[in-house]
């Protein structure tokens, strides 16, 4: 048996190592997301800054699309995307 195994196998080093890897998880995820949120803040500046006539050509008026910029939420949709993408 080696050395590694004699420390590892069930012992303090194993939590250690669980503790670490979940820490690293919980890092990228948040990281994720992070870069998530920058994302769709450009995304809906981006959609306020658009003419008349671009909000009418994907079928939005401009109270739409300022309350769309205005919104800080994360989309389920977009939030799950990303994690498994990280993982």
């Amino acid at each position: 048996m080696s050395f590694y195994n004699e420390t590892h196998a069930g012992g303090p080093l194993e939590h250690l190592f669980d503790a670490v890897g979940a820490l690293r998880r919980s890092l990228r995820d948040w990281f994720a997301l992070q870069q998530l949120k920058a994302t769709l803040h450009e995304e809906r500046k981006q959609l306020a800054s658009f003419s008349t006539q671009q909000l009418e050509d994907i079928g939005l008026t401009r109270e739409q699309a300022l309350v769309e910029a205005a919104r800080t939420d994360l989309p389920r949709q977009r939030v799950e995307a990303v994690l498994a993408q990280a993982r």
